[in-house]
């Protein structure tokens, strides 16, 4: 059985492969000229192999959809914050718009009026 060839490379395991010169792949079905047995812990290796890379891929993926959610979250916090204030407004300003017009009637189209009533009178009597 070989040894595995584990080497920490930016906070990720990797398997290094073993130093043999390259073959080229065989097709299905010819004879490799190996044991059972060594085919077997071939494939061993493989999926051990295999099975860390899946737990470093799962590790990744997990924190990725964690910051993707906090994304959205914070997404959502951000529209409700430029949301709050019109519709604060919407329900609190109502009132004092109401008393504005009010105000405004009172003291600035009243006095207009009752000046032109009063320059009307004036020029009824002018030549």
């Amino acid at each position: 059985m070989r040894i595995l060839n584990l080497v920490v490379l930016n906070n990720y395991m990797t398997v290094l492969p073993p130093e043999q010169p390259l073959e080229a792949p065989k097709k299905l079905g010819q004879n490799t000229g190996k044991k059972v047995e060594d085919r077997l812990d071939e494939l061993e290796i493989l999926i051990r192999q295999n099975m860390q890379w899946s737990e470093i891929i799962y590790k990744d993926v997990k924190k990725i959809r964690r910051r993707l959610f906090v994304g959205q979250i914070w997404g959502l916090i951000k529209i409700m914050l430029l949301l709050a204030p019109f519709v604060a407004a919407a329900f609190f300003l109502p009132p004092y718009y109401r008393q504005a017009k009010q105000w405004y009637v009172d003291n600035i189209e009243t006095p207009r009026i009752q000046l032109e009533n009063n320059l009307n009178k004036v020029n009824r009597y002018l030549p």
